[in-house]
């Protein structure tokens, strides 16, 4: 397979929605700098609970950039995320308890969501769209089925706690670290990420993606594509979990329900498929709602209503968020803001 067999194949299947290279790793060292700003912003602050929930926010890009690599730039729908997040995060219980290191039980959390992802992947090669998307509901319920008997087992009630982490010889115990720490994190998915979306590898996916029979016939490996992406997104998806529960201090199997892998279905919806700002947008806005939201009904119905139904509240104001760019924005809110830009621009000239 040649280089200029797979691109001519891509530009005929998907057309110009294809960046060029040099394009898509500007826009993701962009985003790298934004976030760099932006976290050095945050930490200068003197609220603890606003770092929380920019750290929140950070883990939360993880996901949504290996949601958009299996979904926006392979055309693999997921609905397992969650159950992903879940092995990642009793993966690092397990590796915890077995008095491993810190970034050992985050990269053991990783690897044995990617041994899942790859597991899962082998019946669902042959299937794509809802069928991919129902036949991963599967391993949702069977992860947190295990992980429920394991934390059943477990001495603690309802949770299991994570130790504080020691990294370097220090303690990462104050928001302040834990926003640089995470920020390398994301750091580092978003150059995976990036470096698999462009080059001879992107076109190769977003051909899968657009023209799965047009890509057997140009010699490229679909099978092994897929479960590359596979394994690849599931570990993303396993450390940020393990990531969580260090975060966090403890980790539930009631954490991690449909409605979580769904909000990451929706995050790379409402943001923008095939980007990596669309990703980092949808998680910023799937982070942001719920207290948003919390806010609001406490403000016009009452604290207490806040308290008892601010999060069925949340739920609704997802799917409203979801159906309006699905009718009105299909391309996500990154497409929406460039062919704004684009008329602005237009009607200058």
């Amino acid at each position: 397979m040649t280089a200029s067999t797979v691109e001519t194949a891509s530009k005929a299947a998907t057309g110009p929605r294809v960046k060029p290279w040099h394009l898509r790793m500007r826009s993701s060292l962009f985003l790298a700098v934004t976030l760099l700003a932006v976290t050095a912003v945050v930490t200068s602050t003197q609220f603890d609970y606003n770092i929380f929930l920019y750290n929140t926010f950070l883990l939360t890009c993880v996901g949504a950039l290996a949601m958009n690599l299996l979904m926006g730039t392979t055309g693999l729908v997921s609905v397992g995320s969650a159950g992903f997040l879940a092995a990642g995060a009793f993966g690092g219980v397990w590796f915890d308890r077995m008095g491993l290191p810190f970034v050992a039980c985050v990269l053991g959390g990783g690897l044995l969501a990617a041994v899942l992802g790859l597991i899962v992947s082998l019946p669902a090669i042959r299937l794509r769209g809802l069928a991919l998307g129902l036949g991963t509901i599967s391993v949702h319920f069977v992860v947190i089925f295990v992980v429920d008997q394991y934390q059943q087992r477990t001495p603690g009630v309802g949770v299991i706690g994570f130790n504080l982490p020691p990294l370097f010889g220090t303690t990462v115990q104050v928001q302040h670290q834990w926003a640089w720490l995470l920020l390398g994190v994301v750091l580092l998915a978003l150059a995976l990420v990036s470096l698999l979306g462009a080059g001879r590898t992107g076109r190769a996916l977003r051909l899968i993606r657009d023209q799965e029979q047009i890509a057997s016939t140009q010699a490229i490996p679909v099978t092994g594509y897929k479960m590359m992406i596979f394994a690849i997104t599931s570990f993303l998806f396993g450390a940020q979990g393990a990531l969580t529960g260090f975060l966090v201090g403890q980790v539930s199997s009631e954490q991690f329900t449909l409605t979580l892998a769904m909000q990451y279905l929706a995050m790379v919806m409402v943001g923008g498929l095939d980007s990596v700002w669309g990703a980092a947008l949808g998680a910023a806005i799937f982070t942001a709602l719920p207290f948003a939201m919390q806010h609001l009904v406490s403000a016009v119905l009452g604290a207490q209503q806040a308290s008892l139904n601010g999060a069925k509240y949340g739920v609704i104001a997802y799917a409203v968020l979801v159906i309006a760019f699905i009718v009105g924005a299909p391309g996500g809110l990154v497409r929406l803001v460039s062919e704004g830009a684009r008329k602005i621009q237009a009607r200058r000239k």
